[in-house]
């Protein structure tokens, strides 16, 4: 059964693993979200109290570079969202993965700050009610120092930043069906949303630029939430708010 080796860090398990399931003939998404789904119910259940931060993983390609031949272009995926709850204890939310709109092409930055290129996220795909991120690296420090410590089996994690759009409320036991998941109110819905950016962080968490920010997509994920200066303009509160303002002024929306 495919498990972690003992001493072995996520990054190396991560891509032994996909490659080891990709043998057995799974597809590359398929090998992603088997490898991360067994990474973190290994560490849950091997965590003494049983937290773990889970990130989003991500997976580059690792070739072997001939120094006497032209640079390759190096590439990512990433498992950015698999379809669970969000609770975050007064907010409890979910995104239909099937609303989720992005742009053709955007941005791959490095811990979300938006002059560090890391690359480009030329496609999204959707299966199993999963969010994938495929791209690639540019020419760039940022990227290259992602690249070399990766090749080094440093263990990166990965977030996206996505603001909701049409969102509705689920009542006090009311029911419905997100994500192929039967979903009980008070809780809400994301029908759609705009992922706008991915980021390749050291410990997965935004800063300024994304309302809300997701690490690790799995059903016991420990998910991250900043407050941007827009949200907070929006909200009509200063642009120097306390997250105590910002949260009461998010308890008295009325979603519908």
């Amino acid at each position: 059964m495919l498990k972690p080796r003992n001493g072995e860090g996520k990054q190396a398990f991560f891509k032994r693993a996909v490659q080891e399931l990709m043998k057995e003939g799974k597809t590359k998404n398929a090998a992603i979200a088997e490898a991360s789904a067994t990474w973190n119910q290994h560490n849950l259940s091997a965590g003494g109290n049983g937290y773990h931060f889970l990130s989003a993983p991500v997976q580059f390609d690792l070739k072997q570079k001939d120094n006497k031949e032209p640079t390759e272009q190096r590439t990512f995926d990433i498992l950015a969202y698999a379809g669970g709850i969000v609770d975050l204890g007064y907010y409890k939310f979910i995104i239909a993965v099937k609303g989720i709109k992005n742009k053709a092409a955007f941005p791959c930055l490095y811990e979300h700050e938006r002059k560090a290129i890391a690359g480009t996220s030329t496609k999204v795909s959707k299966k199993n009610n999963e969010l994938f991120c495929h791209g690639k690296f540019h020419n760039t420090a940022e990227a290259a120092h992602i690249i070399e410590l990766a090749d080094d089996d440093f263990p990166w994690q990965a977030s996206m930043g996505i603001w909701a759009e049409d969102v509705r409320y689920l009542a006090r036991d009311e029911k419905a069906k997100v994500n192929g998941i039967a979903v009980t109110g008070p809780l809400y819905i994301w029908e759609t949303s705009e992922m706008k950016e991915i980021s390749i962080c050291s410990l997965g968490q935004d800063g300024e630029t994304a309302a809300i920010t997701m690490s690790c997509p799995t059903t016991d994920t420990e998910f991250y939430m900043e407050y941007s200066k827009e949200l907070k303009l929006a909200l009509g509160l200063a642009a120097d708010a306390s997250d105590v303002e910002v949260e009461a002024a998010i308890a008295g929306l009325k979603l519908t």
